[in-house]
């Protein structure tokens, strides 16, 4: 499956820092399985594509992102009981903190998200 990456976040992904990646849930349904190819890229559809790299997919969670807390499969994680769990999560996936990457798919997709975490 071809994951294309922002130009925000396509050095953490090819240089391996973020192995992750939170997705909305696709029109078609289409969800990577564990062990498919990924082939990782940013700039799709443009003069400046770049590939990333080309990893096994390792994981994939269903996951919901709400005002105070975030569910990740069956795990529901508060910002107020568990702030270092919670951040953890949203630096996996290239971003400072939870509040960054609350705020961040607030703006882009709005709230409440529901998507899948995919790692490689």
């Amino acid at each position: 499956m071809l994951l294309n990456f922002s130009p925000r976040f396509a050095e953490p992904v090819q240089n391996g820092r973020k192995r992750q990646t939170i997705r909305a849930i696709r029109k078609d349904g289409k969800v990577p399985k564990v062990g498919e190819t990924l082939y990782l890229w940013t700039g799709c559809r443009t003069k400046q594509a770049r590939k990333l790299g080309e990893h096994k997919c390792k994981e994939v969670k269903p996951v919901e992102i709400h005002l105070t807390f975030a569910k990740v499969g069956d795990l529901v994680i508060l910002a107020a009981d568990t702030p270092s769990i919670i951040d953890f999560v949203a630096q996996e996936d290239g971003f400072k903190d939870w509040t960054e990457m609350r705020d961040w798919f607030e703006e882009v997709h709005g709230l409440p998200f529901h998507g899948n975490l995919i790692r490689w």
